[in-house]
């Protein structure tokens, strides 16, 4: 369910010129730190309820790309594995180190920031220019089973807790 700016604004008792009020984070800077606190930063996705998945060599997806005589990146837009949506697994691949399909593996993310935004919250800022449908960020968190994402959303609720995302993974 989408909300316009204006919406949640007026939810949360927040004029239009508070909510155009952005103030950059640096991480590094302690008058930052409390602002901060509120979250962590984590790296890679938390299982909380059970093991990480792994694959077995035999369930590993390989492209049948070539690696480019050229020396340029491989696995571009006609690569099976891109196509369906799933990154080349380092080693597996025909390109090698020229495949360009492991984004995440070799966490390659745009340039960003974070921001305070006024009472909604935290929200990132591009500090590059970056062409339309480019990757930009793997989005982690903790990850929960049905039990403890119903207990997480009854415990904001009873501390009134508005700001926070959950979302749902297949597989």
């Amino acid at each position: 369910q989408e909300k316009t700016n204006a919406e949640i604004n007026a939810e949360l008792d927040v004029s239009d010129e508070e909510d155009s009020s952005v103030a950059q984070l640096n991480p590094k800077r302690p008058e930052h730190a409390a602002v901060k606190s509120s979250w962590i930063l984590i790296k890679s996705n938390k299982f909380l309820h059970r093991n990480r998945k792994t694959q077995t060599i035999d369930e590993i997806m390989v492209c049948q790309c070539k690696p480019p005589l050229d020396g340029g990146l491989g696995c571009g837009d006609e690569c099976l594995n891109r196509m369906l949506n799933i990154e080349c697994v380092r080693g597996t691949c025909p390109c090698g180190d020229l495949c360009s399909n492991q984004q995440f593996q070799r966490h390659k993310y745009a340039k960003l920031n974070w921001i305070q935004c006024g009472k909604k919250g935290y929200g990132l800022q591009l500090l590059e220019d970056v062409p339309q449908g480019e990757f930009l960020i793997e989005y982690v968190g903790e990850v929960l089973d049905l039990a403890a994402y119903e207990a997480r959303q009854k415990d904001y609720a009873s501390r009134g807790q508005k700001h926070f995302y959950f979302m749902t993974l297949n597989g």
